[in-house]
């Protein structure tokens, strides 16, 4: 055999691998997919706060779909939703004690206004209140927390 066969061997080898790889799918859990979602939303929503210089806010239903807010004329407006990709997953919230003695009542609620501030709000100025999140699906757990300054934080259990 030359080099050049050689060669020849080793590459059909390598596209052949390659393309085995690539038409395998994507086993990806939805648990996980939650939770990117999640902390893609949480930091768009703290950024969009700074960015924008108005409070936007972040909420979470139990069966797991994502709101966000923004606080406009005296009033919390729903912005975009994003729905779970599974129906076997199981979201416990958890709020920060501080944010919990805060009045969450906004006035009169219109019927396509949220009636009540969101769980997770972010003010301009970078602070935000706590929330912690415990997302269990079939099987992963994952803790994900917001702390007043801001940071994410995301940990598998």
């Amino acid at each position: 055999m030359t080099l050049i066969e050689v060669m020849a061997v080793v590459f059909i080898i390598g596209l052949t691998g390659t393309l085995v790889l690539l038409t395998v799918p994507n086993r990806q859990l939805p648990e996980r997919t939650l939770v990117q979602s999640l902390q893609n939303e949480l930091q768009m929503v703290l950024e969009e706060a700074v960015l924008v210089g108005a409070p936007r806010g972040l909420d979470v239903e139990a069966n797991g779909t994502i709101t966000a807010y923004a606080y406009r004329r005296a009033e919390w407006l729903p912005v975009r939703s994003i729905m779970p990709t599974s129906d076997d997953l199981e979201i416990i919230i958890r709020e920060d004690p501080r944010a919990a003695n805060r009045s969450r009542q906004t006035g009169r609620p219109p019927t396509d206004v949220a009636p009540v501030a969101p769980r997770f709000v972010a003010e301009p100025i970078g602070v935000s209140s706590g929330i912690e999140l415990e997302i269990i699906g079939e099987q992963e757990r994952y803790f994900l927390s917001v702390g007043e300054d801001g940071v994410i934080d995301v940990s598998e259990r």
